[in-house]
């Protein structure tokens, strides 16, 4: 399986803040871009549409708190996970 990384991001949120955010997953429609369509959400699963591509879902497959959260997308035709990895400004 490939991994791709992307570049660090820093937020202007405590660890304990973000994670709270990113943790529940109705607080992903605030932050995807517009392109996205037919965005249904619970606490630990989302759905939506991009573009021309199938419906994509998203479950959180793992959760430490206030460090990292694992996503797994769930009836994919293309397996993938994305994981969030959490530190505190100058931690790495």
């Amino acid at each position: 399986m490939s991994n791709f990384k992307s570049p660090e991001v820093k937020v202007n949120l405590s660890a304990e803040m973000l994670y709270a955010k990113l943790s529940n997953l109705n607080n992903l429609k605030d932050i995807l871009p517009p392109e996205i369509s037919d965005f249904q959400s619970t606490q630990d699963s989302c759905s939506f549409k991009m573009g021309g591509m199938p419906k994509i879902t998203l479950v959180i497959a793992e959760k430490t708190p206030f460090s990292k959260i694992v996503l797994q997308a769930e009836n994919s035709q293309i397996p993938f996970s994305l994981e969030c990895n959490i530190s505190q400004n100058g931690e790495n």
